[in-house]
């Protein structure tokens, strides 16, 4: 059986200045990842598991932004608020049946980031990032194995995925 790749990515940024100082952005990008045959050493002949394709994964993003240099240029203030669709996601289980690669068909991501540094005195900088992030499993249409005991439910958040983070420096 061969694989059909025929994904394409880009992106393409609108900018504006609204001074020297301050700018806006808004994005659009599609990035993907080639599908593949499962050649792990879990799916051979003499295993129970599947050995089947995964389609190729996109990814859609939206951001809108913003990049600052304020306070005489000692204050660095970037923002962005951004939403993905992300369709036929490759992930890896471990369900009822043993482990599996499968694709997920499609989860929404939406956030927000900002990012600040500040050098208050020749020698210093302080620095905060804060990061929120919803992510909802929108389909999970054809995933075989038993939706009740997996993480991969309609409505769910993506496993792994902090609702808020944050860093200080």
């Amino acid at each position: 059986e061969a694989l059909d790749n025929d994904e394409v990515g880009g992106k393409p940024v609108v900018q504006c200045h609204a001074s020297e100082d301050v700018m806006f952005s808004g994005s659009y990008s599609r990035g993907f990842k080639s599908g593949k045959f499962v050649m792990e050493f879990l799916h051979t002949d003499d295993t129970p598991f599947p050995q089947r394709p995964l389609d190729p994964e996109t990814l859609d993003a939206f951001e809108v932004g913003m990049k600052s240099t304020l306070a005489n240029h000692s204050l660095l203030v970037n923002a962005a608020v951004f939403y993905y669709i992300w369709k036929d996601q490759q992930v890896f289980n471990v369900g009822v049946q043993g482990p599996e690669f499968f694709n997920l068909p499609e989860s929404h991501l939406k956030g927000a980031e900002v990012e600040t540094n500040w050098v208050p005195a020749q020698g210093w900088v302080l620095s905060l990032d804060l990061g929120w992030l919803d992510t909802e499993l929108t389909d999970v249409t054809g995933i075989d194995f038993d939706l009740g005991q997996g993480d991969f439910q309609k409505g769910h958040e993506l496993p792994l995925s902090p609702d808020l983070t944050a860093t200080a420096a």
